[in-house]
């Protein structure tokens, strides 16, 4: 037993093998088969990492100066805070365009009773408008009652905004505010499409159906990736049979 053990271990270093080493260098693969193979392991918790590393790579080769411009995210997309986030918000509820709009809540101020949901970023054409405080949960309101809504769990932004202890005017006013068939919730689309997935959130999902990274707790990304992965994941369900 002692000499077969011997045998299994040890490595032989005589046996003529023909491989190229320079084909199997650490660091070269195909984004695009990576991918592929994650999602149909469903190692679907792998894929942010996947594109986090390519926006690293990105990153390091981008010359000295190429930052991307105050005030645009890396896609182009322009970030709009304060006074003039408002004056935007209300001119989008105002004219509710058809197609729909991401919405997305973060860390408010320490000042907050709720920090976690006294912050919002509201996505459409391009913007996405950064709220806080009592901003923040008005523009919620109007968004809500005016615009086709996504986001990644509606369920937590309805409650985030009208916590357990609210007020019997503040829930009705929600539940007379909150018209489902202008709800799109991403995570129970990606569950429908694949509930043996490990991760329903926005940045998982973006990496997925929108081959881009999201940084999460960024919240102007996800509530773009948020309008975005409506109208893509909104059909398939609907294919399988699925309301």
């Amino acid at each position: 037993m002692a000499r077969a053990s011997r045998l299994v271990a040890t490595i032989r270093r005589d046996v003529p093998v023909e491989l190229d080493l320079t084909g199997v260098t650490w660091g070269r693969y195909d984004d695009s088969e990576v991918l592929s193979a994650f999602t149909d392991l469903a190692f679907t918790s792998l894929v942010p990492r996947l594109f986090a590393l390519r926006a690293s790579s990105a990153e390091g080769a981008r010359p000295v100066g190429g930052t991307t411009p105050e005030g645009q995210t890396a896609a182009g997309w322009r970030r709009i805070e304060g006074a003039e986030a408002d004056a935007w918000v209300a001119q989008l509820v105002a004219s509710p365009p058809g197609s729909w709009v991401g919405v997305a809540s973060g860390v408010g101020g320490e000042e907050c009773l709720f920090p976690e949901e006294r912050a919002l970023a509201v996505a459409h054409d391009g913007a996405s408008a950064s709220l806080r405080g009592e901003a923040a949960a008005t523009a919620w309101e109007t968004v809500l009652a005016a615009c086709r809504v996504s986001a990644g769990d509606v369920k937590a932004m309805l409650e985030g905004f009208c916590p357990p202890g609210s007020s019997t005017q503040q829930l009705e006013s929600a539940a007379a505010t909150a018209d489902p068939s202008r709800l799109f919730d991403c995570g129970i689309a990606g569950y429908l499409l694949a509930s043996n997935r490990s991760d329903y959130g926005v940045a998982a999902l973006a990496a997925e159906h929108l081959s881009r990274h999201v940084e999460p707790g960024d919240t102007a990304e996800e509530a773009r990736a948020a309008a975005e992965l409506a109208p893509v994941s909104r059909c398939r369900p609907h294919r399988l049979g699925c309301a």
